[in-house]
């Protein structure tokens, strides 16, 4: 028998996919076609807060909901995740940041800007 968040995830992760996916695509609508707003527009992928590889699956599970979702509108990806999986792996050489530090918003920053190739 698996933990009580184990099971948590296990059971409502698909339903939570789903709704995020319905949900991010309808603002995305609005936008481009309602709006007809066809800038640019940036998601940051998310950051796994802890390495539970169950915690850690979920959020890349979600991230490629997000990467999914974004290209049917034309949206840029900047990679949150691989940021802070770059830095938790010690090869950064400022190793406070961790958001919501200073140093975690400035290299999320980072990556959005870089996205954009700024």
């Amino acid at each position: 028998m698996g933990s009580v968040y184990a099971d948590c995830v296990s059971d409502n992760l698909p339903t939570v996919l789903a709704s995020y996916s319905s949900n991010l695509a309808l603002l995305f609508r609005e936008l481009r076609e309602r709006a007809n707003y066809s800038g640019k527009l940036v998601l940051v992928t998310y950051y796994s807060p802890n390495a539970d590889p169950l915690t850690t699956g979920a959020i890349y599970l979600l991230n490629q909901t997000i990467a999914s979702v974004g290209a049917q509108f034309g949206v840029t990806i900047a990679d949150g995740f691989g940021a802070f999986q770059f830095v938790s792996a010690g090869e950064s050489d400022d190793p406070c940041a961790i958001h919501p530090s200073e140093s975690g918003r400035n290299l999320l920053a980072r990556v959005v800007r870089g996205s954009l190739g700024w």
